[in-house]
């Protein structure tokens, strides 16, 4: 079945660039793919399923229901390379009663006798693969299958998106490292421990040490003789709050002394757990003090690199002081436009009371907090946000700022409760239960699997 009501990229030059870019051809199996071909194997009731990946030369298969060895075949004698060619699902009946297929070796080996597959269209228009599924007897689908298997497509054209995402992200990460290296003053980055994970140069010249020596070793910012006013910094960075001291000695590796200014600030995983910290180290001998007063949102910048960075007065009625450049990639507003204005403008209509309250009491008594809230982009759609807020304590003990570290997690509370609806399809058709639920079952699975790509 062709259907070319929706006219998809045909430059090969430019669609094999549009593979190139997802880097997964001769990649290992992964998980996420693999367990999208089980469901669509169970789902039509046939032997095979796969996810293949189609270049120049060969159809090569990513994920396979079972797994099979063999992972490419030529692409003049794949269907998968015929559906690209198409504009929607092709439906093999019976291959070998099929002109086009009947001499494939897999047909007339009395292999495959059905084959249905639906193109993975990127999002610029471009088929780089299909999801199939076959039988080795004859068979047909009817519309409502159809669109299944089209949403099974749209879904694992979803997980291939997200893979690139991330690698993109542990780049991004990389990335981060090299930024270290270059920063001006001396950044050290610490395990939950207070074990050095990575140190830049300018912290080497400060303590004397090297990276190499300071490696899996105690954090070199432990101040001389106050190791348990250390301790109490340590454990405040691990209730997620950012600390600054403005003046202590540090003793360097040949035991001279130097005056430092130092911020500790926590370092967050993805789902706002605090992983460990970074320490940044300023030798203030011979600093001035406009340099120094700038550092408190610098650490607070570095600690929350990959999110978006708001900070806002301690008022009753917060105003955002400062956005960093990941802000206006999440949330589409430019620092001029929300500079001075109150944080409220952020908020969702309907945004949870309950986490109002929460944010409320945090700042009453100036406690962290991490919460998930409904915030808004600038062209008003809604998002949920993870937000960690965190005061700035003052030397004398006011907290004048909040630093709200932002990310969003939309897809994540998405991909939750899409494998919590999987696993109760998985528990039905274990059960047995009656064909119509487990079709309902999956329409609303793969509706909701297919809602972003739509």
């Amino acid at each position: 079945m062709m259907d070319d009501d929706e006219p998809a990229a045909t430059d090969e030059s430019a669609r094999l660039a549009a593979l190139e870019r997802y880097a997964i051809i001769d990649t290992p199996a992964e998980e996420d793919f693999n367990q999208l071909v089980e469901l669509a194997a169970l789902a039509f009731r046939v032997p095979w399923a796969a996810i293949t990946f189609v270049d120049g030369f060969r159809a090569w298969r990513k994920a396979a229901y079972p797994a099979d060895e063999l992972r490419e075949t030529p692409r003049v004698i794949s269907f998968c390379g015929q559906t690209i060619e198409g504009g929607d699902v092709m439906v093999v009946p019976d291959a070998a009663a099929d002109l086009c297929f009947k001499h494939f070796p897999n047909v007339s080996g009395g292999k495959v006798r059905f084959y249905a597959g639906a193109p993975l269209v990127t999002v610029d228009g471009y088929r780089i693969g299909t999801l199939c599924i076959l039988d080795n007897a004859p068979r047909d689908l009817d519309e409502t299958q159809i669109e299944m298997l089209r949403g099974f497509a749209r879904e694992a054209m979803h997980r291939i998106d997200t893979r690139l995402k991330l690698a993109r992200a542990n780049d991004m990460s990389r990335q981060f490292g090299r930024v270290i290296k270059a920063f001006p003053i001396g950044v050290v980055t610490c395990d939950m421990t207070g074990r050095v994970m990575s140190c830049s140069p300018v912290a080497e010249r400060i303590t004397g040490w090297t990276e190499g020596e300071l490696s899996g070793k105690e954090c070199p910012f432990i101040l001389s003789g106050h190791e348990a006013e250390f301790r109490l910094l340590l454990a405040a960075v691990k209730r997620g709050e950012t600390v600054v001291r403005e003046h202590c000695q540090l003793r360097r590796k040949n035991g001279s002394l130097v005056d430092v200014r130092l911020s500790c600030a926590p370092l967050f995983s993805k789902d706002g757990a605090v992983i460990g910290f970074v320490a940044v180290g300023e030798d203030i001998s011979v600093a001035d003090a406009g340099r120094q007063r700038s550092r408190v949102l610098e650490a607070a910048v570095l600690s929350a690199f990959s999110r978006a960075v708001i900070v806002t007065t301690a008022e009753p009625d917060p105003k955002i002081v400062y956005v960093n450049p990941s802000f206006t990639q999440m949330y589409g507003f430019d620092a001029k436009e929300v500079l001075g204005q109150s944080e409220r403008m952020l908020r969702f209509e309907g945004e949870n009371p309950d986490s109002a309250a929460k944010i409320r009491e945090a700042r009453r008594t100036q406690t962290p907090l991490n919460v998930e809230v409904l915030h808004r982009r600038k062209d008003g759609a809604a998002f949920w946000c993870e937000l960690g807020l965190t005061p700035v304590i003052e030397a004398d003990g006011r907290c004048e700022h909040w630093v709200a570290f932002a990310a969003d997690v939309t897809e994540r509370r998405r991909a939750e409760q899409l494998q919590h609806d999987r696993t109760a399809i998985v528990e039905m058709m274990a059960e047995n239960a009656p064909p119509e639920r487990i079709l309902q079952g999956l329409a609303t699975w793969l509706s909701a699997a297919g809602a972003t790509e739509a």
